[in-house]
Order: structure tokens, then C-alpha cells, then sequence
């Protein structure tokens, strides 16, 4: 009986300090996990899911590495989103260009041609690896800078540099005729 009471004791200094490491952490957390191309509310699910797992582990020895304990569980799960979104790509729709968008700055004349050429060139972009066309799109549509990109994919800034390259080098190479 009295090993029960000790495990009771223990729950709940576990569960008071688990309350004060999601509020000193939370925000952090979300944070970290939108840095590496999450929206928000996976984000929200992500950080929900990491403190669950950290809750259902029942060992004591992670208690001085607790923080990174935590971030680290978060960042396993959001690769695996990462790679699940890579495979489907259905999904992965981040990198399509709203070619209406851009054709309504253009004059009536060149729009169908544009048009053309930006439909095109967004099949292309789509039809690159993952991290290449979310590289290029970071970088060229939405104005990112490299180390941002960098941070967000999980890889070097040079390495994003590349994929930059690639898909740029790729989508001159396969338009090159109808420029």
C-alpha cells in the first residue's frame, strides 16, 4: 500500500511539473515546429501530440533533459508529417502558382500567352522533389531567404541555394524554346 502512495505522490508532481513545462514551452514549441513548414493548427496537433508522448513515457532518468526531450519527440513528428505530405503528393499543392493571379497584371494581349507559359512552368515546379520545389517556391514566390528556408526544411542554406538552381535550371531548360 504504501508503494501506491509513493506512485500517487510522484503523479502528481509529475503532472504539476508537466502543467508548468507546457506553459513555459507551448508557445516555444509551436514556434519551432511552423519554422520547419508547418501551418499553425498542424503545428497546434504536432505540439499536442509531443506532450502526449512525453506524458506516456515512464522514465525517470529523462527528467534533467526534459526540454530537449520534448522538442525532440516534436521535431520526429513533424518530419514524418513532412515525409508523409513529400509521398502524397495531392498534399503537398504548397508549391502551385495562382496563375490567375499573376495573369490579371498583364495586358489582355500577352495574358492567354502568360497564361500559358505559367501553367506550364507551375507543372514543372510540381513535378520536382519536395524539398527542390518548396525551396524554389520559399525563395521565389514568397521572397523567403535561404537560412529562413534553411531552418524551415531542415537543411543547409547551400543545399537550398542548390534546389534553387536546380529548379530554376530545370524549368529554363524544359521553356527555353517558348521564351
Amino acid at each position: 500500500m504504501r508503494a501506491s502512495n509513493v506512485k500517487n505522490i510522484t503523479d502528481v508532481t509529475q503532472h504539476g511539473e508537466m502543467k508548468k513545462l507546457y506553459a513555459e514551452h507551448h508557445s516555444k514549441l509551436l514556434i519551432h515546429i511552423m519554422k520547419k513548414g508547418m501551418t499553425k493548427a498542424e503545428a497546434e496537433d504536432i505540439a499536442h501530440e509531443a506532450f502526449v508522448k512525453l506524458l506516456g513515457l515512464d522514465n525517470p532518468n529523462i527528467a534533467s533533459y526534459i526540454n530537449a526531450y520534448l522538442y525532440r519527440i516534436a521535431t520526429n513528428l513533424t518530419i514524418d508529417k513532412l515525409r508523409r505530405r513529400a509521398r502524397s503528393p495531392e498534399v503537398s499543392g504548397d508549391a502551385s502558382f495562382d496563375i490567375a493571379h499573376y495573369a490579371s497584371h498583364l495586358k489582355p494581349e500577352d495574358n492567354t500567352q502568360h497564361t500559358q507559359l505559367l501553367t506550364k512552368m507551375a507543372a514543372l515546379v510540381e513535378s520536382l522533389p519536395y524539398k527542390c520545389r518548396r525551396s524554389f517556391y520559399l525563395y521565389k514566390i514568397k521572397g523567403k531567404e535561404y537560412e529562413e528556408i534553411a531552418l524551415e526544411l531542415d537543411i543547409s542554406s547551400s543545399m537550398v541555394r542548390k534546389h534553387v538552381l536546380k529548379a530554376v535550371r530545370f524549368c529554363f531548360a524544359n521553356l527555353k524554346d517558348e521564351l
